[in-house]
């Protein structure tokens, strides 16, 4: 089955890294992404997701999204 976004295209849509990981148990790689700032200073988007392909780490990141940054308000 084909993935909707590339591993380079989810990085620039979220603005954050992306790569393979194992975890605790070497036999199973997943995907994780770790959020980065867009602007020097500011906070990431999100800090942390993962998933066991690129679609469901592509939800996974949206569900971890920031609520401040969506809805443009501030604490």
């Amino acid at each position: 089955m084909k993935e909707r976004y590339t591993k380079k295209q989810l990085e620039e849509l979220y603005h954050c890294t992306i790569f393979k990981d194992t975890g605790f148990d070497d036999s199973h790689q997943f995907w994780t992404a770790h959020g980065t700032p867009i602007e020097p200073y500011d906070e990431p988007i999100f800090e942390y997701a993962d998933g066991w392909t690129l679609d469901e780490l592509h939800v996974n990141i949206r569900g971890e999204i920031l609520l401040p940054f969506m809805t443009g308000t501030e604490n």
